[in-house]
């Protein structure tokens, strides 16, 4: 029995389940580092391996999620580690990783486990390109602890992007705007405005920042001015009138 046990022991930490390979195509991107896959007619949210981009309303937020809007319905090559959540993508055999970390529009999450992404880091760091070009810039964990956002607040940060005008927001505007539920027959039509109604809605709730953690009335008064403004400006830019939800 005991030596079952141990085989069984052996197996679990020698042979990762979790971890396999296929091809995918990226269908939803929600900010620099968090995606959603399609893999085999299977759909799963991610995070791209080793990475962590500027949040969307940090400085090279917006630039980081358009870079990886880059390769949205494009076949990628994907390793993946479903226990963590990373996925490693490929294009023609380069990492689209690797690729935010040339560009300087990552940082590595360090440790020896990340080593190729922590050398890349260093030599944009060491040409000062995009987030590296700034004397101080604070680092997505540092912001997300400041502002105490969590970081998977996906359909916030994906409303985000399309407030602040992304060049690339026809990847996104369709899962809030109701013009896409036009041409369906009145009983369809009704479900999906209700369906795309609720989505905004919950978005405009993820998007919040949480301002109790700010002492001075001040602070607490500048947070509630970026939540309010933030979804005023996304009302603005997709004026759409939002049908009434029933029960």
């Amino acid at each position: 029995m005991r030596t079952a046990v141990s085989v069984f022991i052996f197996i679990i930490l020698f042979f990762p389940f979790n971890c396999f390979s296929e091809i995918c195509q990226i269908v939803e991107v929600y900010d620099g580092d968090t995606i959603e896959l399609k893999c085999n007619k299977t759909s799963i949210t991610m995070d791209l391996y080793g990475i962590d981009c500027p949040e969307i309303s940090q400085e090279f937020g917006v630039e980081a999620a358009e870079k990886v809007s880059s390769y949205v319905g494009i076949d990628l090559y994907a390793e993946m580690n479903k226990f963590k959540k990373e996925v490693n993508l490929f294009l023609n055999g380069k990492s689209i990783s690797y690729d935010l970390l040339e560009n300087g529009l990552a940082w590595s999450k360090g440790g020896k486990e990340y080593d190729v992404a922590n050398k890349i880091e260093k030599i944009a760091r060491e040409k000062r390109i995009n987030i590296w070009s700034k004397n101080i810039l604070e680092s997505p964990e540092n912001y997300r602890k400041r502002l105490n956002i969590s970081s998977n607040n996906n359909e916030g940060y994906k409303l985000l992007v399309n407030s602040q005008g992304s060049s690339s927001s026809s990847t996104y505007d369709l899962s809030y705007s109701l013009e896409s539920c036009k041409g369906l027959s009145p009983g369809e039509n009704f479900l999906c405005e209700q369906k795309i109604t609720k989505r905004r809605i919950e978005a405009e709730k993820n998007l919040s920042e949480n301002c109790s953690g700010y002492k001075s009335s001040a602070e607490h008064g500048e947070c509630i001015d970026r939540n309010v403004a933030r979804i005023l400006d996304w009302r603005e830019k997709h004026p759409v009138s939002m049908p009434d939800l029933k029960d």
